[in-house]
């Protein structure tokens, strides 16, 4: 995923161009590096999230004397699946800042609606494939710190 997400996003650049200003356009191709480096941050931490789930249940396996056959196809599956929805999910800061951009959202507005982006995000973690409830806590705090950070930067684009 990590490799082919350099052509996804020439393909959405493309799909896009012919909808977009000469301006926007710009606007969009500024924030692709931002886009990439939040996909892999969000990629490794999920990455980071789902082996620390593993440990915890091979631990718990091992305490209670049960015999592990893990499905490997199935775990590494998982892993991706999650790694990559998270770094998908790590990409609306990007998106909600080109929009902010564009004039389509407010400051006032977004931060008004503050928590049910906290509700969003929990139930965003919570789809996610991760085991238990303190895992969708993890994997929902770095989108809602996100969200405050976006708010703050809306602050210096959009007073």
């Amino acid at each position: 995923m990590i490799l082919t997400f350099p052509l996804i996003i020439s393909q959405v650049l493309s799909f896009l161009k012919p909808a977009l200003k000469r301006e926007e356009f710009k606007l969009v191709l500024n924030y692709i590096p931002y886009s990439l480096f939040l996909f892999l941050a969000g990629f490794i931490f999920g990455a980071i999230i789902m082996k620390w789930q593993v440990e915890i249940f091979l631990q718990s396996s091992v305490n209670l004397g049960i015999g592990n056959v893990l499905d490997i196809s199935k775990l590494l599956s998982t892993v991706l699946l999650t790694s990559t929805f998270l770094g998908v999910g790590f990409q609306f800061p990007i998106v909600i800042l080109i929009l902010t951009r564009l004039g389509l959202i407010k400051h006032q507005a977004l931060a008004k609606q503050r928590k049910w982006v906290y509700l969003m995000a929990l139930l965003f973690a919570i789809l996610l494939p991760a085991d238990s409830i303190l895992a969708d806590i993890v994997l929902a705090m770095p989108l809602i710190i996100l969200f405050e950070f976006t708010l703050l930067s809306m602050k210096e684009i959009n007073p």
